[in-house]
């Protein structure tokens, strides 16, 4: 299914999108820290399990590439997105781990019309309705073309 993003003239400030579910598997886990962040509870079911996650832990950059994915490339909503500013506020809630679904979602917090750009409160709920990721950001959205352009 093909979804058309959502251009800079379709948000609002206060509005919520959904960007749908992302899935955590064991093998993306220990591939992404074998490249990356090579601790034994990343690693190593058992140390997971031993350490203070209690099971094989997602590294933390891991959990937000996947987020930050799901905001161009999510169903049923996602960003015409043409780049951001930077993160601000990234707090990893709840430990992610193997097995782990989270939900996606972003709430506009403000405008800037002059720079097409949306300032958005993203979050990401794992299956027990727990907070695990969340964070704020700017991006730059695309505009819509104007209507003697489109043709």
């Amino acid at each position: 299914m093909s979804v058309e993003p959502l251009r800079f003239e379709a948000l609002s400030v206060g509005a919520c999108y959904v960007h749908g579910d992302v899935a955590i598997d064991a093998a993306s886990i220990k591939r992404f820290a074998r490249r990356y962040d090579p601790q034994p509870f990343h690693l190593d079911e058992k140390a997971g399990r031993a350490s203070l996650f209690g099971g094989l832990a997602a590294p933390g950059w891991l959990s937000m590439t996947l987020v930050a994915r799901q905001l161009t490339a999510g169903a049923p909503q996602r960003f015409a997105d043409v780049g951001a500013e930077g993160l601000d506020d990234l707090r990893w809630r709840r430990p992610v781990l193997a097995g782990d679904r989270l939900s996606v979602s972003s709430t506009c917090l403000a405008l800037d019309a002059r720079r097409g750009a949306a300032q958005l409160r993203v979050e990401a709920v794992n299956r027990a309705g727990e907070l695990a990721l969340q964070y704020t950001t700017w991006i730059f959205v695309a505009r819509r073309l104007p209507a003697a352009l489109e043709r």
